[in-house]
């Protein structure tokens, strides 16, 4: 299957190692802001479908985690503040990059910069996904829970 990326010259190993870097990216983040699995799986989901629409190269996976995680853990009603997205990849950078484990002040100019990478990889997302982000799981739950309720017999004393 051809992706934006391979289109653009991009190997499909590398691109796999990239989603695959970027999805750890998503589990790691979304440990360290204590979110439930469905919102990981949400946010790896939706990396998935972003990078089927748009390049690698255009795209860097870094900032693509960012913005998965923040929409979804908006999507599956566990919003976390953009502040605390941006601190926890932060951290996880500057971890990953053998720093010191510092906070980003607000006043920093990089903090309203990831911020702004945060909003438009959102923004891009729900292009993407044609603001179709939650059908699944609010469906999955929908049906699951008719199934168990016709399930159960209610007895009145």
């Amino acid at each position: 299957m051809a992706t934006p990326s391979t289109a653009e010259g991009v190997p499909a190993a590398m691109e796999a190692r990239h989603r695959f870097f970027a999805c750890e990216l998503v589990q790691e983040a979304g440990i360290l802001l204590s979110l439930p699995q469905v919102v990981l799986a949400t946010g790896q989901s939706l990396l998935h479908r972003f990078y089927a629409g748009q390049s690698l190269t255009d795209f860097d996976a870094f900032r693509v985690a960012m913005g998965c995680i923040f929409l979804a853990a908006k999507a599956e009603e566990q919003p976390r503040r953009v502040k605390d997205v941006i601190q926890v990849f932060f951290r996880m950078r500057n971890r990953r990059m053998g720093l010191q484990p510092i906070l980003l002040m607000p006043s920093d100019p990089r903090f309203s910069q990831w911020s702004d990478y945060i909003i438009m990889v959102e923004r891009q997302l729900l292009i993407e996904t044609s603001l179709n982000i939650a059908l699944r799981s609010a469906l999955w739950t929908s049906c699951h829970h008719q199934y168990y309720v016709g399930r159960v017999t209610f007895r009145v004393a």
